[in-house]
């Protein structure tokens, strides 16, 4: 979820909360079936959901239109990726020339998160329409069928993810897979899909991702290892005699547990690093062979950052 939909979500979720208590409240105790009452708690919740969905949309299409040809040249150095566009952060990275092939594989993936969010509108139409409509009615076709409507949405959704030969998401993986070549990294193992089934509402089929994103190589002389999995990416760089040390985010920036805990010369490349809040969470440590960098995927950025973060430390 992208910076504005999280902030309506924050924001909207407790004043949706609040209306719809204060609208169950104000219902009349006598009245034995409050259909008004019910339709406007539906509206309510409705309204929310559809804008947030909406504003998803947007934020898809705002990040897709970043993933344009980068700016710089291949290797060009930066000093703060989280304030350049997403495409210069991947050019940045880049340790060898990027072809007009890898560019177009680089923004392939938001073709799936577009098919996911159609798919959420699907559902949430479906189910904020069967749902009014038993309350309505007094009778419970209207959920049988939505619900099977849903079931046959679900089914169509894994089936054209994972169909005859992997589906779109082996399409994305590959496409994940070129856009790394420019990197000096592969993809070297792939998650696989499964069906599983959601026991809250909404009722039916749900796509379930299992087991880890994690691509490798060589850059400059180094070996490493990216690993996603859950909402975390870890980056194992190897990095022989650095000085063993551990780190992490605080007030923005990447600094010691305590002042004066890491070694002098790691203090200074870390303390040259601009703060930012989307370090928030990050770590960094070292065993005297490796760097092991941690943190949660950056809103379209992913897991660049902390690849970035390790190896100007190793650079350092």
């Amino acid at each position: 979820m992208h910076r504005r939909s999280r902030i309506f979500a924050l924001v909207g979720l407790p004043i949706v909360v609040v209306a719809v208590v204060l609208v169950a409240l104000s219902v009349d105790p006598t009245d034995p079936n409050p259909k008004g009452t019910y339709a406007l708690i539906f509206g309510i919740v409705g309204a929310y959901v559809f804008l947030l969905l909406a504003i998803q949309r947007l934020d898809i299409e705002a990040a897709a239109r970043q993933r344009a040809r980068p700016s710089i040249a291949p290797g060009t150095t930066i000093d703060n990726p989280m304030t350049v566009p997403e495409p210069d952060l991947w050019a940045a990275l880049a340790t060898g020339p990027i072809g007009d092939q890898a560019i177009r594989a680089h923004g392939l993936a938001w073709g799936l998160v577009r098919k996911s969010n159609n798919t959420a509108w699907i559902v949430c139409v479906l189910i904020f329409t069967c749902v009014p409509m038993t309350y309505m009615l007094e009778s419970f076709v209207p959920v049988l069928v939505g619900a099977a409507l849903i079931v046959l949405v679900s089914i169509a959704y894994l089936v054209g993810l994972a169909g005859a030969g992997g589906g779109e998401l082996q399409d994305a993986y590959d496409a994940i897979d070129a856009s790394l070549e420019p990197l000096g990294m592969s993809l070297v193992e792939r998650p696989s899909i499964g069906a599983g089934f959601r026991p809250v509402p909404p009722y039916g089929l749900k796509s379930e991702i299992r087991g880890a994103v994690r691509f490798s190589g060589e850059r400059d002389g180094r070996a490493v290892g990216v690993t996603m999995e859950g909402n975390e990416c870890v980056v194992r760089l190897a990095a022989p005699g650095i000085p063993a040390f551990e780190a992490k985010t605080r007030d923005g920036k990447v600094r010691g547990k305590r002042r004066g805990d890491l070694p002098a010369e790691i203090e200074v490349v870390l303390g040259a690093i601009p703060g930012s809040p989307a370090w928030k969470g990050t770590t960094l440590s070292s065993d005297g062979d490796e760097i092991v960098a941690r943190q949660k995927p950056i809103p379209e950025r992913g897991w660049m950052p902390c690849l970035w973060l390790a190896e100007r430390v190793a650079d350092g």
